[in-house]
């Protein structure tokens, strides 16, 4: 399963969380703790962590993991299925 960035022409992410979701897709490196918080569905701590331009941005960082489209293993929406995808299982 190789990760091809989605279409973001209509979205508007920071630079930073963009590259912490490429980053976790392309080579399964943890992001940020309010990134991590997007990943594992955690919307409180998302959004207690979120600097302002995040917050901002939260539909559209939504918007953009509903458009990846890798198949196999979950790799968002639970603590495990952000775990089994950065481990494999394993910690």
């Amino acid at each position: 399963m190789r990760y091809v960035r989605p279409d973001i022409s209509d979205l508007s992410i920071p630079g930073g969380i963009l590259e912490g979701l490429e980053n976790y897709f392309q080579h399964k490196i943890k992001p940020g703790g309010c990134l991590t918080a997007i990943l594992r569905n955690d919307l409180y701590m998302a959004v207690s962590q979120a600097d302002p331009y995040t917050h901002g941005a939260l539909k559209d960082i939504i918007a953009f993991l509903d458009r990846v489209d890798m198949p196999g293993v979950r790799k968002w929406g639970s603590p495990s299925h952000v775990d089994n995808w950065l481990y494999g299982g394993r910690q």
